[in-house]
This record gives C-alpha cells, sequence and structure tokens, in this order.
C-alpha cells in the first residue's frame, strides 16, 4: 500500500537510517535503539513522542491491526 502523509515521512526517515548500528540508549544519528529510532523518525513528521517505548505505547489511538498504516508502532 501506498504511503503518504506522517507516517510516510516517518517511515522514509527510518529507513534512511539502515545499516546504522543497534546501541542500548541510542539516539542517533550513527546508532540507535528500537524507540530512539522511533522518536527521531515520528520527530522528522512534526509527531512527538515519548522517549521509551513503553511510554510510546500508550501514546496516541490504538487501531486494530486490519486498519494499521504505514508508521504504526506495534507493541507486544
Amino acid at each position: 500500500m501506498p504511503s503518504s502523509g506522517k507516517g510516510a515521512a516517518a517511515v522514509a526517515f527510518a529507513l534512511a537510517q539502515r545499516g546504522d548500528r543497534y546501541v542500548y540508549g541510542g539516539n542517533g544519528p550513527n546508532a540507535w535503539d528500537c524507540s530512539g529510532l522511533t522518536v527521531a523518525a515520528w520527530k522528522q513528521a512534526g509527531v512527538n513522542l515519548p522517549r521509551t517505548s513503553k511510554a510510546q505505547s500508550t501514546f496516541g489511538t490504538s487501531v486494530s491491526r486490519a486498519n494499521l498504516q504505514p508508521g504504526d508502532l506495534v507493541f507486544y
């Protein structure tokens, strides 16, 4: 599915970081942890997320699996 808008901007930023290292607590620009990358990606789209994945999991609006869009964050 083609993406557009803020989700597309977040995805484009995240994809541009491919090849960067994973580092616990990493906030970029050349090393990231999972929540650091999502914070930076969504910041590029004009959205401010909380820093930790735990806090991110309660931020925003929940959607069903069938309604996921590019850029949506999935938590287990």
